[in-house]
């Protein structure tokens, strides 16, 4: 995207999967801005129609959950081994530098490994059982991390208090990365009007 350029939107949808009569379609919009480095925030938007058939259409399939590296907590003894809820693991981290806007700079050694967390007990009256798809943006770009695809599929149960999913990052010396990570809810345990949604972004040198 050029920051200098105006640009309309325009989609159009083919061959997706309908159920007779009332369907849901909900549209997230994810923007990077390559000029300047950043990711914009995510909009969502849900909408309804109408199909007379049945159609089983082309949908893709998220990578299964039981296909990633994740960890459960069901036990509050453990919660305190994610306190703060840190990107890196342990000993990976070098400097960590923030601002008021909410912009991370961290410096780590090479080959970091990645975690993002899904809370199951500080949000009231949304935590329970819950699904979502998990996305990984990389400098702008989606990556196909999860056994080649690009989405990956995680629950959450009244029993977990909390996930937490890894990932090897593979960044070597010298690089420098920006770093998204996207939760988009599909099942939750009340019926509201826009998704909930979860991101963490941060810019990562690797020494």
């Amino acid at each position: 995207m050029n920051s200098n350029q105006d640009y309309i939107l325009s989609l159009q949808a083919e061959n997706l999967p309908v159920i007779q009569g009332e369907n849901k379609l909900t549209l997230t919009m994810l923007g990077y801005c390559e000029d300047q480095d950043f990711y914009l925030d995510a909009q969502s938007i849900t909408g309804s129609f109408v199909s007379d058939r049945d159609d089983d259409g082309i949908a893709l399939a998220p990578c299964p959950e039981d296909e990633l590296d994740i960890v459960s907590i069901q036990n509050k003894n453990e919660l305190g081994k994610y306190a703060g809820m840190p990107f890196l693991s342990a000993g990976e981290m070098i400097d960590f530098q923030s601002d008021h806007y909410g912009n991370v700079l961290m410096t780590a050694k090479a080959d970091p490994t990645m975690w993002f967390y899904l809370d199951n007990v500080s949000m009231q009256d949304l935590s329970g059982n819950r699904k979502g798809l998990l996305f990984l943006f990389i400098d702008g770009e989606l990556k196909p991390i999860w056994n080649g695809n690009s989405i990956a599929e995680v629950s959450l149960h009244d029993s977990d208090l909390l996930k937490a999913v890894r990932v090897e990052s593979g960044f070597q010396a010298g690089e420098c990365h920006h770093v998204y990570w996207y939760y988009l809810e599909t099942e939750s345990v009340v019926n509201l009007d826009w998704p909930v949604s979860m991101a963490f972004r941060m810019k990562m040198k690797i020494e």
